[in-house]
């Protein structure tokens, strides 16, 4: 007798109904409904089974795309700090050389120049150190809530994780919302710094190529003729 080899194979839900048709054509009513009753349960079984691995592998993929969200937010926010830090060493260096060169300079500084410095450096410093409040207020906050979860009670470690996951994702969020005005702010005290770093390092050229005056001329008179001397007018 040959093998058909797929006898551990279990029956296709046509096939018992096929068998149920005859059970009922020999007569044997009862046997029949049941062999039904039993197809229509597998079937629920198996749809309920379906529907629970489908719904299963969903929520799987859902928490894993959480995960690597927060993951890439969390190393966001690491490069965005430690890019901040050294941002802030350099543009306090860069202030501590612009404020030594005008110290150097100011005796033969014109007035109008003088304060067009003052003015450009002040809104810089204002904007810089405005900038740096608010993000240290922002990161001791956070760090307050995080903190506070583990001054709080809870039922067991799960939640407790929970919660702190829950805290740290809300934390970044909150970074991240704020660090999309970096740029603007950084071009801004930047820019308005490096306007009176250049107007300083012209001053000092000018007084190195042609001396010091007792009564200095603006530095913007200096390179107007200067410009007007090369073009030949």
């Amino acid at each position: 007798m040959e093998e058909t080899g797929n006898k551990d194979q279990p029956l296709s839900d046509d096939q018992i109904r096929k068998i149920a048709a005859k059970v009922h054509q020999l007569g044997l009513s009862r046997l029949s409904h049941e062999i039904d009753d039993e197809r229509f349960i597998r079937k629920s079984f198996e749809i309920l089974v379906e529907d629970y691995i489908s719904e299963a592998e969903s929520r799987f993929l859902e928490r894993q795309e959480d995960e690597i969200r927060e993951k890439l937010l969390s190393f966001q926010m690491m490069l965005t700090d430690k890019a901040s830090s050294y941002n802030n060493i350099v543009i306090t260096l860069g202030f501590a050389g612009f404020f030594g060169i005008w110290n150097f300079i100011r005796d033969s500084m014109n007035e109008f120049d003088e304060q067009i410095i003052a003015f450009l450096l002040g809104t810089s410093l204002i904007v810089f150190i405005t900038w740096t409040l608010r993000v240290s207020f922002r990161s001791g906050k956070s760090n307050s809530s995080i903190i506070n979860v583990y001054t709080m009670e809870f039922r067991d470690n799960e939640e407790f994780l929970s919660e702190l996951k829950k805290q740290e994702k809300i934390s970044n969020l909150k970074t991240a919302q704020l660090m999309k005005f970096y740029y603007p702010v950084f071009y801004s005290f930047v820019m308005a710094g490096f306007s009176a770093g250049f107007i300083l390092l012209a001053i000092l050229s000018r007084n190195i190529f042609y001396g010091v005056s007792d009564e200095p001329e603006s530095i913007f008179s200096t390179v107007a003729h200067f410009l007007r001397n090369l073009l030949g007018h």
